[in-house]
């Protein structure tokens, strides 16, 4: 997000502003005993900044703008036949489009041992940090859901819309920053400490209203363009093939 999508609009305020109510709505809910103390995160720095944004945007954090943050369990949840209404989310259940393709069904105690640090609720994000690295997918209502393995959850504020924050942490831009961070030899996995500290453009909220209405105009164009490629490939084929079974009955008779 680079602030060239839509066209910004004076009225639309400061992102800044955006960002000190989410931190006066967090100190509201620690005082409550609702959110636990965020750790201090570190400044961004001027030669972390990626590119240049519009003035009334704002660099910020991920955790700054999500209330929870939270990895998965490191362990594999032993996953049933019958269904149990008890599910585990993992890599396996979401595919390239942001669709939750299947849930795996558990056990009530296994689905009880693994919300012991957070129960998932509808919109919640899950995103993938291993192995299909950026796949995501918010939580559906009326589930029993938990993390399986290879997954993380955002719980994000008011001050992003979900459908943006979904799209930033799927970009590929975004994606190839915290590959950036990976360490080892082994596969390639993202760790929740630089998820935790890694940072987006907030653009103010109206602005973001506009940047999604404008992404899924263009998601609908691409997809009607796909849909007719497909279409005219399916068409060359059955000529291809008409073309074909005449020239073999000529050459028969």
């Amino acid at each position: 997000m680079q602030g060239k999508l839509v066209l910004q609009d004076p009225k639309d305020g400061n992102a800044r502003e955006l960002l000190e109510q989410i931190k006066a709505e967090k100190q509201k809910l620690i005082a409550e005993k609702k959110l636990k103390k965020d750790k201090e995160l570190p400044p961004i720095k001027p030669e972390e900044i990626p590119y240049e944004i519009p003035e009334n945007w704002v660099w910020c954090r991920l955790k700054e703008i999500c209330e929870e943050i939270i990895d998965c369990p490191h362990s594999t949840p032993k996953y049933l036949e019958i269904d149990t209404g008890y599910y585990g989310i993992d890599t396996n259940c979401i595919n390239e489009k942001g669709e939750i393709t299947n849930l795996r069904s558990i056990s009530l105690e296994s689905y009880q041992q693994r919300i012991k640090r957070i129960t998932p609720k509808e919109n919640d994000l899950i995103y993938s940090r291993e192995g299909s690295i950026g796949l995501a997918a918010f939580i559906p209502a009326n589930k029993y859901i938990c993390l399986g393995q290879r997954v993380i959850l955002f719980r994000s504020s008011n001050a992003i819309l979900l459908s943006l924050l979904k799209f930033i942490v799927t970009d590929e831009n975004y994606k190839n920053r915290l590959l950036q961070k990976h360490r080892g030899m082994g596969a390639k996995h993202v760790n929740v400490k630089d998820i935790i500290q890694s940072f987006i453009a907030l653009p103010p909220l109206f602005e973001q209203q506009r940047i999604v209405k404008k992404i899924k105009e263009l998601m609908q164009y691409c997809n009607e363009l796909e849909q007719s490629i497909n279409q005219s490939k399916e068409l060359n084929e059955k000529l291809l093939q008409q073309v074909l079974r005449e020239a073999l009955k000529k050459f028969e008779g």
